[in-house]
Order: C-alpha cells, then structure tokens, then sequence
C-alpha cells in the first residue's frame, strides 16, 4: 500500500502539458497563458479627458470666476487639434465695435461684452477626446455655467493636469502586460485587445472524457428495477472537471464487460487527453477497468488513504487514464487528490491541488490507527478570524447526502483523531 504523496508522485509523472496552441481570445477565457505579452502601443494612446468639460489653460483660472471664450468642441475620436490664444486688448477692440450685433443675436449688452473682453480661450470637450495643443487642464462639465454669447465662467481656479489622463500613463510600449502562466480573465483580454493582440499562444484546456462503469448503473427512467441505480458518480466528475477549468466530455454509461470498457477508451482516446472511469477498480472479479489499464501498462495501487483506497491510472496511446472507485465519496476524494492536479498540469496551471488552510475543530474527529490518512467530509465556517470546521452526521463512502452537505475536507492523520479545539487541516471545496 502507497502512502498519499508517493501515489500522487506517481500520478503526476504521467501527466504532461499539453502542447500550447494558438487560441483567439474568443476561446481564450480560463486558459494559461504559454508566452508573455509585451506591449506594442501606449495606453492611453495619446494624452485625453477623464471628463466631459472644458480643455482650457490653468494659468487662465487663477483668478476665479473666470470667464473664457468658448472656441469650440472636441469630440471622442476627433484628431487632435490646438487651444487658440487671444490678444486681450484686440479681442476688446472686436467686441466693443460688435456690441450691437450681439444685442441684436444674443440679446447680450455691451457692458457684457467688455466683461468678457479680458478672458482666453477654453474649448468644450467630451469624456476620451483628444486634448487640445495648448490646454493643460479640465475642468469638468458640472462647475461651470456656459451662456448664450458663446462664454463659459469657470467657477474656481484649476490646477494644471487636472483630469487629464496622459499617453503610457496606464501601458507603456515594451512593458510586459501579462505574464507567462497567467490565467486569462476578462480584463486580461481587454488588456490584449487594447493592443490589438486578438491571438495569443495558451495551454489548451484539457479535454476530459467521463464514463461511468457498471451494469447496475441506469438513468433516464421514473421507475427503478430491482438491483439497479441510478448513475450519480459522471455527473459531479463532469461539474468538478468544468470547475476545475477543464472541458468535460460526458461518454455516459458502459456495462462491465471487458469488450465494452475496452472500446470506450479506444473511442475515447481519438479526442479526449484524459479519460475518467469511475467504478470497476476493485480486486472483484468483474473490476473490468484494472485489468484493462495494467494490461496497457497502466498501474493499479491501494493508497492509504480512506475513503478511496483503490486507484488505477495509466496512459493509453496519447490520453490519460483515471479509474477512480464506484462509491460517490471515494470517487470524488479520489478526483480531488489525484485527477484533478493531474489535468490542472496537463492544462499548464501552476496551482494544482485546492488551497489548504489551518483550522479549528468545532467538534471531535473521531477514528482509530490504521496506517491511513483520513478525509472526512466537513461544514466549516470562517469565525473570529479562523476557519472553524465539524464534520457532517453521514460519512460513509456510500452516502452521497453527506457529500452534498460538505463544503470541505478534514485531513485527519494516523493516530486517534482530533478533539475540540485543536488545530486541524481543511481542504475548502468552496
């Protein structure tokens, strides 16, 4: 009998990384990356306005209220353009000679018009638009108050760069932006294309067939014959690859018949890179699945550990085989300790096992010396900055309710268990 980590040393030595492939970012979501990205423009790509407003001199607010002249507006996708200046005692000249068609257009007056004979220039802006040669500043939309002569007052003075986002302030060209090994989320695939990056070499996610072994095993009727049950094993394998950031393939149900297992995983290694038995690795007579995989120079072991002792693995041409036992627990504690970390290497993830934390038991762990090491199904609960965990009333192998009402695993090691209060390991399935 193995211990844990020898059988998990084992496991892990079958399991290679995929070739990287060349994935659009449309199918690129929750792949690791297999190069760094280096990035080819400035982000932003030129300076711009963080707010809709006005582009406008700092020096020309100094003295607040301030009244500028509106010379125009600059849109999101404009090409950039220049803030003019102005000549105060022209522009005073211009104004009083026209003060009277500006009574007649814009109902302004001419003392109004000498109010504004001293101001700059300012021009309206709109929120990722391009600033203007000669601005320095915004001032945003809401503090000030534009009229009806083509005028703006700015309300208080502003300091210079105020909502201005610059060039390369967020990328610069030649930074890396995302590392090799990188899980590729969401933003990340907004950082890519930002760079106009639409293809990017990724481990592929590892292809997972999923078969459930056993001539007792049915699904898709109301009524259950005598002897028969209901397949539940394929359909967590199936969940717990997909959360695990894997693609399942469900392969449904095989009798146990040598023939039949043997043909389904000829079928399955034709697009599968891993294949999922569950069921059938036992030392009984009809354990089909073992004797298909060490007559293919697979490796059927008792590793001690329980529930879940029994485990075959292997490979069959290209694909890698998993024969987890039938029970749902040890089926799924099996996954957990040794097919997941196996598939998350084969799709190039660093982090393989679930994270693992020290804890606090809520209640005693009862158990005996038998040479193995224990996983018992538990509730735990994060309280006065520790993880507080109790083992739920149903641990039998068998008995998939308690499953269900498990968000983690106990580790209890060799010896007489662990009483109330001490510390403990937990596995957070969560």
């Amino acid at each position: 009998m193995l211990d844990l980590e020898t059988a998990q040393k084992q496991v892990l030595e079958i399991c290679e990384r995929l070739t990287p492939q060349a994935y659009p970012l449309a199918d690129a979501l929750g792949c690791v990356l297999a190069e760094k990205q280096i990035a080819q423009f400035e982000v932003p790509h030129f300076d711009n306005t963080a707010m809709d407003g006005f582009a406008l001199r700092a020096e020309d607010t100094k003295n607040p209220p301030t009244t500028l002249k509106i010379a125009g507006t600059i849109l999101a996708g404009d090409k950039p353009t220049s803030l003019p200046s102005v000549n105060s005692s022209k522009m005073s000249n211009n104004l009083k000679s026209n003060s009277k068609i500006d009574k007649l257009k814009n109902g302004a007056t001419e003392n109004d018009s000498i109010k504004h004979a001293t101001t700059n220039y300012a021009m309206k802006i709109m929120t990722g638009a391009p600033i203007p040669k000669g601005a320095d500043a915004i001032i945003e939309v809401e503090k000030t108050k534009e009229d009806e002569t083509g005028f703006v007052e700015i309300a208080e003075e502003v300091k210079e760069g105020n909502y201005i986002r610059r060039a390369g302030e967020n990328i610069s060209k030649g930074q890396v932006i995302i590392s090799k090994g990188k899980i590729l989320t969401p933003a990340m695939l907004g950082v890519l294309a930002s760079q106009s990056i639409y293809e990017v070499s990724v481990f592929p996610k590892c292809r997972v067939g999923v078969v459930s072994t056993g001539s007792e095993l049915m699904e898709g009727s109301k009524n259950l014959p005598a002897g028969k049950i209901f397949d539940s094993n394929r359909h967590i394998l199936l969940s717990l690859i997909e959360k695990a950031g894997m693609e399942p393939v469900d392969l449904g149900i095989i009798n146990d018949k040598e023939s039949a297992i043997l043909k389904a995983v000829e079928k399955a290694s034709k697009f599968c890179n891993a294949l999922i038995t569950s069921g059938g690795v036992s030392m009984g007579d009809f354990d089909f699945v073992k004797k298909v995989l060490t007559q293919n120079k697979g490796s059927a072991i008792q590793v001690a550990i329980k529930p879940s002792k029994p485990l075959a693995f292997g490979r069959f041409d290209n694909m890698v085989i998993f024969g987890l036992p039938g029970n749902p627990v040890s089926a799924l504690v099996s996954f957990e300790l040794f097919a997941r970390p196996g598939l998350r290497k084969m799709s190039g993830f660093k982090m393989l096992e679930r994270p693992r934390f020290d804890a606090v038991a809520a209640a005693d762990f009862k158990r005996e010396p038998d040479g193995k090491t224990h996983f018992a199904r538990v509730k735990w609960k994060w309280k006065n900055g520790t993880y507080k965990v109790k083992p739920v009333e149903m641990q039998g192998s068998h008995q998939l309710q308690g499953l269900a009402e498990a968000n983690g695993l106990a580790i209890i090691e060799d010896g007489n268990g662990v009483t109330t209060g001490e510390a403990i390991k937990l596995i957070c399935l969560d």
